[in-house]
């Protein structure tokens, strides 16, 4: 059930103002998105992802959600909605099959390098917002449970989302992850993919969290991309309640205006890709510099809710 967020008593405009910006934000991406075509839709919604983690930052994560918190009494927002207990978890194999390598070493010394062929297999169980569609499509739809009551802001930033092998990760986590590392600054250990799956790296075997949450891919989005474009189109959403509450002249242009965009910003989103895992391998040379067995094959990632 929706209710309107309740005005704190003599609230400040300047931040109403600020918050009501960083909605159209939002919304300016999320119209983006839309429009996007087939050829243009996967860099737009990698684009779309890193615009409105830097709104959600401002919103949600700067200050523990101050610009939200002083503005409303009660800044509550809705649990994730349980996937089906019908369905079932997936699993996904692409097999690899090295070329073979030339390699050199300081003291002069250069080697082949065969690499047998290996698997990476990913295990998706059911996800928020996650539907397996058929082979290896999945559905990402709005993960938010409208029926039922709202929760704590603190309660919801501390829901338990995703669990990828021993890493756990909180909604807070993900919006963060994107948000630090894609949003306002391109981290400098960065996968930067590209709508046809390739990628550029840089420094990538820094910070293993992002590391993990960014491996693995639907139609080129990550879980935390995908649910951080949902949580923008959520707050939109829930913008659309307080229009008639604005501490605003009704004559001030400027907020009509805003008022106008939040009330004809989209409603729904659905998205749908493909599954590709990007985690990298490394391998071990003995000292005979040929590639230890042991150090390849046996590949698995395992993505639940914890």
């Amino acid at each position: 059930m929706t209710t309107p967020w309740t005005f704190r008593d003599s609230v400040n405009t300047e931040r109403v103002f600020d918050l009501l910006l960083c909605v159209v934000e939002i919304i300016d991406t999320l119209n983006d998105l839309k429009d996007a075509t087939d050829t243009t839709g996967g860099l737009t919604a990698l684009s779309s992802a890193r615009r409105i983690s830097i709104s959600i930052r401002k919103l949600l994560l700067d200050g523990n959600g101050h610009l939200l918190k002083s503005c409303f009494s009660d800044p509550n927002l809705h649990p994730l909605k349980a996937p089906s207990p019908n369905d079932r978890p997936i699993t996904f194999i692409q097999k690899f099959n090295r070329p073979t390598m030339e390699l050199g070493f300081a003291d002069g010394k250069r080697t082949t390098v065969e690499i047998p062929e290996y698997e990476q297999r990913t295990i998706i169980y059911p996800l928020y917002g996650l539907r397996h569609e058929s082979g290896q499509t999945f559905t990402f739809e709005m993960p938010f449970d409208l029926q039922e009551l709202p929760l704590k802001f603190k309660s919801w930033m501390n829901t338990k989302v995703l669990q990828i092998d021993d890493l756990t990760f909180t909604a807070k986590d993900l919006l963060r992850e994107v948000s630090n590392n894609e949003g306002a600054h391109l981290n400098e250990n960065k996968n930067l993919a590209f709508p046809d799956g390739s990628s550029l790296t840089f420094d990538n075997l820094k910070n293993t969290r992002y590391r993990a949450v960014d491996a693995v891919k639907f139609g080129g989005l990550s879980y935390a991309h995908n649910f951080v474009i949902c949580t923008g189109l959520y707050i939109a959403n829930r913008s659309r309640t307080i229009i008639d509450l604005l501490p605003f002249p009704e004559t001030n242009e400027v907020i009509a205006s805003i008022c106008q965009k939040i009330g004809n910003s989209p409603t729904t989103i659905c998205g749908r890709g493909k599954i590709e895992n990007q985690t990298y391998h490394s391998i071990v040379l003995g000292n005979d510099l040929k590639v230890r067995p042991e150090s390849l094959g046996g590949y698995s990632t395992l993505m639940k809710i914890p």
